[in-house]
C-alpha cells in the first residue's frame, strides 16, 4: 500500500513538473490554441502569464480570456502558416480526387475512347492521369490562397 501511495505521488509531482515545463516555453505575445476543462478550445495569443493563470486575447471573443493553470490539458504554439505546404496539399487532394472521379468516369465510357474504343483499363488510365494533373493543379492553386496554420504542441 506504501508503495503505491508513493508511485502516485511521484507520478503526481512528475506530471505537474511537466505540466509548468511545457507551459514555461510560453511568452507574451505567441500565438496559441488552449484546451482548458473552462474553456473547449481557444485560439488567440498570449497577453499576460501568471504563475496560476494564463490570459490570451481570443480570436473569437475579441476580448481577453483568462484561464487557470490548473484547468489547461492542452496547449499548442503556432509555428506560423506555411504556403509551400499548403499549396502540396491542396494538389495532393485535388490530385486523388481527380484521379478516383477520372478513372470512374472515363472508364465507364470506354468504348468512346479513340477512334475505335479502348479497353475499361487504358480508358480508365487515362481518365486518372489527366483527371489528376488537372484537379491536382486546381487544388494547388487552392492551396496557396487558402494557408493552413501549423500547431506545435506544448503540453
Amino acid at each position: 500500500m506504501k508503495k503505491m501511495i508513493a508511485s502516485f505521488l511521484v507520478g503526481a509531482l512528475l506530471t505537474a513538473q511537466l505540466h509548468a515545463q511545457g507551459l514555461s516555453n510560453l511568452q507574451v505575445g505567441d500565438r496559441v490554441r488552449v484546451t482548458s476543462s473552462n474553456v473547449k478550445k481557444m485560439t488567440g495569443q498570449v497577453d499576460f502569464l501568471t504563475s496560476s493563470e494564463i490570459g490570451a486575447f481570443s480570436d473569437k471573443k475579441k476580448s481577453v480570456v483568462v484561464i487557470p493553470r490548473n484547468s489547461i490539458r492542452r496547449v499548442e504554439m503556432s509555428q506560423g502558416r506555411s504556403r509551400a505546404e499548403s499549396v502540396k496539399s491542396g494538389a495532393k487532394w485535388g490530385a486523388e480526387i481527380g484521379a478516383v472521379s477520372g478513372a470512374v468516369s472515363v472508364g465507364a465510357q470506354h468504348n468512346m475512347v479513340g477512334p475505335s474504343g479502348s479497353s475499361v483499363g487504358s480508358a480508365a488510365l487515362i481518365g486518372a492521369v489527366s483527371s489528376a494533373t488537372f484537379f491536382g493543379f486546381i487544388g494547388a492553386i487552392i492551396g496557396a490562397f487558402h494557408t493552413k496554420e501549423k500547431w506545435k504542441r506544448v503540453l
